[in-house]
């Protein structure tokens, strides 16, 4: 016999082998039982109260959870609750010692009035240090915490508008004034939006002019002045850094 023969046949009788091996009745291969000393049960008996008592006190936690979480939002609805009175005392406060111009002696120092407007959500009132040019104008909002101040001077007559900024916690605020009766609009751009300002005007015919964001942004913004058919008259702002206002109808 060969030696590829002797081979083959040794690779059949392994096939034989492990074919009889895999169809054998599961009986038959042993008989043999695992005990489970009393030790053993005891300690799997333990275990599963174990886990069993964890269960428990996983959904305790839960509860504790969802119960604190309910009372974080009563909490914090009451607190919210609160300050909303907080801040419309503050509003009908403000609205007596403005209307009074009271506030003249109690935050200005007994500056002379210049403008003040009693809106039913907003209050405008702006003070003169008396040299005829320097300006405090302050925008009192309902339901706000902080009022917008903005310290305002006369614009050249070259320009006709000029324009200041402002913060107050997150708010930023601009403004100016505007002798030149051709601007109609102002609008004021900065990366989060744009906004339309408003614009007020005062017995001498001077008009003033404010916008504010509710994000601060320290970056490039624009400010446009407009007349009524929309031509752009005026612009300034912050470009690469730099404080730039200057007149476009030239």
């Amino acid at each position: 016999m060969g030696k590829n023969q002797y081979i083959s046949f040794a690779i059949i009788i392994g096939l034989v082998i492990a074919v009889s091996i895999f169809f054998r009745d599961p009986a038959e291969e042993t008989n043999e039982t695992i005990e489970i000393d009393e030790e053993t049960l005891a300690k799997i008996e333990e275990l599963e109260q174990e886990v069993a008592d964890l269960h428990v006190h996983i959904d305790e936690l839960n509860k504790e959870y969802s119960d604190y979480r309910i009372a974080s939002i009563n909490e914090k609805a009451a607190l919210q609750q609160d300050q909303a009175a907080i801040l419309h005392e503050m509003f009908y406060l403000y609205e007596m010692l403005v209307d009074s111009e009271v506030i003249m002696d109690y935050h200005h120092g007994g500056a002379e009035m210049k403008y003040k407007e009693m809106g039913s959500n907003e209050i405008v009132y702006m003070s003169d240090y008396g040299d005829g040019r320097s300006f405090n104008l302050i925008v009192i909002s309902r339901g706000s915490q902080y009022g917008k101040h903005l310290f305002l001077s006369k614009p050249s007559p070259e320009d006709g508008i000029n324009w200041t900024t402002g913060a107050s916690n997150t708010i930023s605020h601009y403004g100016g004034m505007i002798t030149d009766q051709d601007i109609t609009r102002v609008m004021v751009y900065q990366p989060s939006g744009q906004q339309q300002a408003t614009i007020k005007e005062m017995e001498d015919g001077t008009r003033i002019w404010y916008a504010s964001f509710d994000e601060w942004e320290n970056q490039e913004m624009t400010i446009e002045a407009l007349d009524k058919e929309g031509n752009l008259l005026w612009h300034g702002g912050w470009k690469e850094g730099q404080h730039f206002s200057e007149r476009t109808d030239n």
